[in-house]
């Protein structure tokens, strides 16, 4: 299985830049439709807007390989790759150079070689430096990746470690289907490139289908020069872009950046960068930046406007469309841009880019002025684009018959500052496939009239839509116009080719009752009285007279007897020699089933899917592949995990199709067919569940194929508004939602509407999240966002709405100090950050600050108290439970005073200016409300000869329950426990600094809450030093136990806990398939003897929750829904 690995911050699965704003108060025209005309006529009305298909997260997975230390214009680089760095997964961070290979040709680069440092370090001092406007930074899109977590994925890469070539193959090894782009940002050092000391070394240790497959999970686009890539291995690799030639136009590729960019739109370097900007922009080097190329093509995918892996369509960072030749380049893997554009008048190379410069610059500027900004209301934001009801921030692909007039509509679109929006149509002549003239009607309107010519049949045509607010024309007021992006290419298809592919649900002929050609036969018989012209083929015929009957449908075939010969059981397939024969348009994909019958390999199915899709993809790269799901199965020795284990990872492989380049659509099976009467023997749909399956496929190609019939009433999505952003302050912790909903009735007049949250610092509490008007209650202060879903069972649309919740303006509701021994004037001050003063009679301020001490409240002492002995010294009053975390300076001794014996002691990670007592030791207690005795800085054997502690107070997100005092009883063979309930909690210098935490954001949960962790995901924990809750049990009956978890495990980076008793973990740890919904889970069994023991939860991922344990001496019992009441606690 592939599991999602990556230590940022926490994914919300829709487009980047809908993440990163809020709505504003300006034009929300809900606009939905697609209106098809046909000369004169009204033609038909088609949505874009795709129902139930899974989230895509746009953002691409990164490894950079820098040789910062050199010419300064890699640390320039860098410094815009941490402005942009909330638009990639950024998974490792390489700097090649030693500390005898820097230069010194910065001031950061003197300050490290005179230090003893290495290129990591140099990176991590701009990290330093990106931490200090971080705090702004996630206010306007939480996106951005902890300053700890970019430290912990940068590596030193030069030849004499190791570190860099085997954090790098981690990476690649990692399970997530989607592919790791790698950007060797020219190893000016002589350093040999880490990917290829990567490759030399899988080659040399792995068998060669391996070494194949791993470097199949590679995209390359680098600056490695004219000749021979960096990495060499080229006939393994599967996609190279070079960035920085050739030379043509004015020279290489890579010396064209700053003279296309350094004045781009008005932009001014200095002005917009390096005064005023903070100690980042201040460290901004040089302007020349050619190494950002490696990067920016990336962002294109992310900003609407391309896909990488499509090198032809051209984006921010030009246009790759030359295919490089010669026997250093094989297997058409290697491009660079020698392309010219027509743009404003001339053609030349320099258009491919010059195009998009002024709004890039205008994107960089502005992030910038959110490093600055404190509120969203004080920065711009980027417009939201919507294509006729679509608002996912992919490429958006449809068909068209010739001689059509396609209606497209960007009036939905919405500026999260209120701003007016302007629009500007762009066809992309020199990104298509077609040389003739196309007639746009309405190019700077949010409408568009595309007529599409006879003679464009077979071709495909490209527009871009820039959608751009009224900022200001130059970014000289901190305020620059922003332009978001939508490539929508049209396939200009007379006559569709739709090839139906997979197992005996294709086929059909397996059952008498599916014997007429399965869900075939409904598809015909729905496109023949729509009049479409279409053709199905495929090398198998049968099915009902009257019917195409041309198929691919193999009974009993797994996903990888598709692609080729797995073990010799079914004949050979030969798919690549069948898609080359008849040229699919679409291929309608039901694969899967066989694998879960026959239980094949379930933990790598994502691998296997890939596999095919990959082979689709080469051999049909512009085709429509609709995927389904696994729906409900039931025969006699299955397990009905296997469906879920397969659809957990294949709404994975459907993210990682569209960014390797392919057209995917989803066919939710599972939630279409329903048991048992859509069912002929339950494993197989019946003639009713053929139909719908049938309609199903139809339903989703009427939506993207315009046609000269359309004659049929098609449905529009439904339209929904979430609301204006709301703001309270506590206590008031409850906001009434009221959306407003509009539909057009159909299909079924019914609508399903579901409420989520998709961001905010803790979970929220939505009353019933699937009524339109209900009220949701939030924990703690922060910025929160939920989002709402219509469904109308075959459309759908979203809004979202934030919710910022306000601290009181009083401190003292959570804390206030009664008294100090000294008298003197110690403060309370909220929003502790990198930054803040320590004490009232010093200047030192901090430097490093872990995550988990920010925003709390610093209680300001006084350093010339260093040497006070007394037990009493601070005197607190508390209204909160709250965790306390004493930062001591260890100068003189590692011997805290007394006082501190009784608290736990982390590997918080605090320095400060105050440089000879970095890093300090933090201890950490948690408190219920009420008077809080501190005692003195030497009191009872405390030696610090350096400075005063100071303390940070963090106020609980939920009060923690009272604990019963006795254990549970075990009583005939079974004991079960609340997880609220615990004994005791203890975060055991979790790598995390995390604890287990109440909670009560997930639905279906029992009791009054469960247990979790939170995110970022960051490290793994082990069963040896992650955070614990414990529950004192009382075991009557000896006896081997079988354990169970009633768990959520939302996804595959959040589906794994360790269990185990008096500190012996079971063997068995739960690593099963992801679920959102709570599930029992069997975790092994264990030996236990009469008497009191000691159950223990331990983490192992983030965010996996748990609702209840549970321990049955009989091995046979299986828990259902909540399972039996809590047991009893022991009364004594």
């Amino acid at each position: 299985m592939f599991l999602f690995h990556d230590g940022a911050t926490p994914q919300h699965h829709e487009n980047p830049l809908n993440m990163m704003t809020r709505k504003g108060t300006g034009m929300m025209v809900r606009s939905v439709s697609l209106t098809l005309l046909t000369g004169c006529c009204l033609g038909m009305l088609l949505n874009l807007s795709a129902a139930n298909s899974p989230p895509i997260d746009l953002r691409p997975r990164l490894i950079v390989e820098t040789d910062a230390g050199g010419d300064p214009d890699d640390e320039a680089s860098l410094v815009r790759l941490l402005m942009f760095s909330h638009l990639f997964k950024i998974e490792a961070i390489i700097a090649d150079r030693s500390n005898a290979q820097i230069e010194g040709r910065s001031s950061y680069q003197n300050a490290v070689k005179s230090a003893g440092g290495n290129g990591a370090d140099l990176v991590k001092r701009y990290i330093d430096d990106y931490a200090q406007i971080y705090p702004n930074l996630v206010k306007h899109d939480p996106n951005y990746p902890s300053p700890s977590y970019l430290k912990s994925i940068t590596f030193p890469g030069y030849d004499s470690t190791n570190k860099a070539r085997d954090a790098l193959i981690a990476v690649v090894d990692r399970d997530d289907p989607r592919p790791v782009w790698y950007g060797n940002w020219g190893s000016n050092s002589g350093t040999t490139s880490n990917l290829r000391r990567a490759l030399d070394h899988i080659q040399n240790s792995r068998a060669q289908a391996e070494y194949e497959a791993f470097a199949s999970r590679l995209r390359i686009c680098s600056l490695d020069g004219k000749g021979r890539t960096r990495q060499r291995h080229e006939d393994v690799i599967v996609l190279h872009i070079e960035t920085g030639y050739p030379d043509m136009d004015g020279g290489r590729w890579y010396h064209r950046f700053r003279p296309l960019t350094e004045n781009a739109g008005g932009f001014s370097v200095s002005r917009d960068i390096t005064h005023n900007h903070g100690n980042l922009g201040k460290h901004y080097t040089t302007s020349k930046e050619g190494d950002s190329w490696t990067f920016v093509h990336l962002l294109s995918q992310p900003l609407g406007l391309s896909i990488p892996t499509r090198v032809t369509w051209g984006g921010w960072a030009g246009r790759y469309a030359g295919l490089r030749s010669g026997s250093d380049f094989p297997n058409n893997a290697f491009w660079w841009n020698d392309q010219r554009d027509t743009w404003q008048g001339s053609t030349n190379r320099d258009n491919t880019a010059k195009r998009f410069a002024p709004a890039m610059q205008h994107h960089f500027a502005a992030r910038f002025d959110w490093g600055k900004a404190t509120s969203f209301a004080m920065a711009n934001h980027p417009p939201i684009a919507v294509v006729n009801g679509d608002d996912s921030g992919k490429v958006i692909r449809i068909f068209a018959q010739p001689d059509q007039t396609i209606h497209l509509d960007a009036s939905a679109s919405h500026d999260p500052d209120g701003d007016p929006l302007f629009f500007h149509w762009i066809r992309y002549d020199e990104a298509d496939s077609y040389s003739g003239s196309i007639t746009l009607n309405g190019t700077n309107q949010p409408q568009l009239d595309v007529t599409i010519p006879t003679s464009a049949e077979g071709k495909n045509i490209h527009l871009y839509l820039e959608v751009t607010d009224n900022g200001d024309p130059t970014p000289e007021n901190d305020h620059p116009s922003l332009t978001s992006y939508r490539r929508i290419i049209i396939y200009v298809r007379n006559k569709l080719k739709i090839m139906c592919l997979g197992d005996s649900i294709t086929d059909g002929s397996h059952h008498s009752d599916n014997g007429n050609g399965a869900y075939r036969r409904k598809l015909w018989e729905l496109m023949q009285a729509a009049g479409w012209d279409v053709d199905l083929v495929g090398s198998r015929q049968n099915g009902g007279s009257g019917m195409d009957q041309d198929h691919e449908g193999y009974i009993g075939y797994r996903i990888d007897e598709l692609y080729g010969d797995a073990d010799g059981s079914e004949p050979n397939v030969n798919l690549a020699a069948k898609l080359n024969t008849y040229q699919p348009d679409v291929i309608l994909l039901i694969i899967g089933a066989n694998d879960a019958l026959q239980n094949r390999d379930l933990a790598n199915i994502d691998h296997r899917y890939m596999n095919l899709l990959n082979l689709i993809y080469r051999q049909r790269p512009e085709a429509l592949v609709v995927m389904s799901n696994i729906h409900h199965m039931e025969k006699s020795g299955y397990n009905p995990d296997a469906a879920k284990a397969i659809n957990a990872q294949l709404q994975d492989v459907f993210a990682a199709a569209y960014q390797i380049g392919m057209w995917t659509e989803w066919l939710d099976l599972k939630q279409l067919l329903v048991f048992p009467t859509d069912y002929a023997d339950g494993v197989h749909p019946n003639q009713q569940g053929d139909d719908k399956i049938g309609q199903a496929f139809f339903d989703i190609l009427n939506r993207l194929w315009v046609r000269r019939e359309g004659e049929l009433p098609v449905n529009h999505a439904p339209s929904v508004d979430a609301g204006a952003d709301q703001t309270i302050i506590l206590p008031q912790d409850i906001v009434e939602l009221d959306p407003q909903i509009t539909d057009d009735g159909l299909p079924q007049n019914q609508l399903t509407i579901t409420w989520v949250q998709t961001a905010g610092p803790a979970s929220v509490v939505i009353e019933n999240p699937h009524t339109a008007h209900t009220f949701a209650t939030f924990p703690q202060p922060g910025l929160y966002e939920l989002k709402i879903t219509v469904d109308d069972g075959q459309l759908q649309s979203s809004d979202t709405i934030r919710i910022t919740v306000e601290e009181p303006a009083s401190d003292e509701a959570i804390i206030s100090i009664i008294s100090v021994s000294t008298a003197r004037g110690y403060m309370v001050v909220p929003d502790v950050q990198p930054g803040t003063a320590l004490y009232i009679d010093r200047s030192y301020t901090f430097s490093t600050l872990a995550d988990t001490l920010r925003g709390g409240y610093l209680i300001r002492t006084a350093n010339n108290d260093k040497n006070v002995n007394t037990s009493e010294h601070i005197t607190l009053d508390l209204t909160v439970n709250a965790t306390f975390y004493t930062i001591y300076d260890r100068r003189g001794s590692d011997t805290p005073p007394a006082w501190l014996s009784s608290w736990t002691r982390t590997t918080l990670n605090v320095t400060s200016s105050d440089t000879g007592a970095s890093p300090y030791i933090v201890f950490t207690r948690t408190f219920a409300p009420g008077t809080i005795i501190l005692g003195g800085n030497k009191a009872g054997g405390g030696n610090s000869a350096g400075s005063n502690y100071t303390v940070i107070v963090q106020p609980q997100t939920t009060p923690p329950p009272s604990p019963g005092p006795q254990p549970f009883m075990e009583e005939n063979g079974l004991l079960v426990v609340e997880a609220e309930h615990y004994t005791a909690l203890d975060s055991r210098n979790d790598p995390n600094d995390v604890a287990w935490q109440v909670a009560a954001g997930e639905p279906g949960y029992a009791g009054s809450g469960f247990l979790t962790t939170p995110l970022p995901q960051g490290t793994n924990g082990s069963w040896s030093n992650a955070c614990e809750a414990a529950w004192a049990i009382t075991i009557q009956q000896p006896g081997t136990y079988t354990a169970w978890v009633r768990r959520l495990a939302p996804d595959g980076a959040r589906n794994s806990a360790f269990l185990g008793i008096d500190d012996t973990p079971l063997a068995s740890w739960d690593n099963r398939a992801a679920s959102n919904q709570w599930t029992w889970q069997k975790l092994g069994q264990i030996e236990l003897s009469a008497g009191e023991h000691t159950l223990q939860l331990r983490r192992r991922e983030a965010g996996y929750g748990v609702d209840r344990i549970l321990l049955s001496l009989d091995p046979g019992f299986i828990p259902q829904g909540e399972g039996p009441a809590e047991s009893p606690r022991r009364q004594d």
